[in-house]
């Protein structure tokens, strides 16, 4: 069963609006599973770019309204605000989604840019995450994947990377043969029920 959700954009409501929206909805799949014919007591999180940085940070960050979460793949989502304010300086601007998210730059809403970025919430608990990047990406860098996938490896977290050469900020890009073997076979995985 797939579920589509929908969150606040940047424009819509500072972070952590977009955390809490995706909360809900995951909280409401979980309590719903029965009656739609889903087991809602097995849920991965899937997300391109921002939704990628959603995914991961609530899967992350679950909770008691969240429940454990299984599995998370991320489609070149950012993770680490802070660096991506070194590395893509245009995203401190005013009018670009981060600063929009944050309700200013980085540098100048530090705490809130932490709590908002995915890799400084990994822990021992943090659900096994796959990562799909574009290596021509310029909307998220390529280093956001490298930042997420070395704070796993530092918590000793599993954690599979795909890094595609020519590949830029669109899912069409991992429409590919080698790419859906990996994430089908990465859901089937952790989502199955062991014996």
């Amino acid at each position: 069963a797939i579920a589509s959700i929908r969150y606040r954009f940047s424009h819509e409501a500072l972070f952590p609006a977009q955390l809490e929206d995706t909360k809900a909805a995951i909280a409401w799949l979980r309590g719903n599973g029965r009656a739609h014919g889903y087991d809602g007591d097995r849920i991965a999180l899937i997300g391109g770019s921002a939704g990628a940085q959603l995914a991961m940070l609530a899967g992350c960050t679950a909770d008691d309204k969240t429940g454990p979460i299984l599995a998370v793949v991320s489609f070149f989502g950012p993770s680490d605000f802070l660096l991506r304010s070194r590395t893509q300086p245009d995203s401190n601007n005013p009018g670009s989604t981060t600063h929009g998210l944050l309700g200013g730059p980085p540098s100048a809403k530090e705490d809130l840019a932490r709590a908002a970025s995915p890799a400084f919430h990994v822990t021992a608990n943090a659900p096994p995450l796959l990562i799909f990047h574009g290596e021509a990406d310029k909307v998220v860098l390529p280093d956001q994947s490298e930042r997420m996938a070395e704070a796993y490896r530092t918590a000793g977290r599993p954690v599979t990377t795909h890094y595609k050469a020519g590949a830029g900020h669109t899912t069409g890009d991992f429409e590919d043969d080698t790419s859906r073997k990996l994430l089908l076979e990465f859901l089937d995985t952790q989502l199955k029920p062991r014996p």
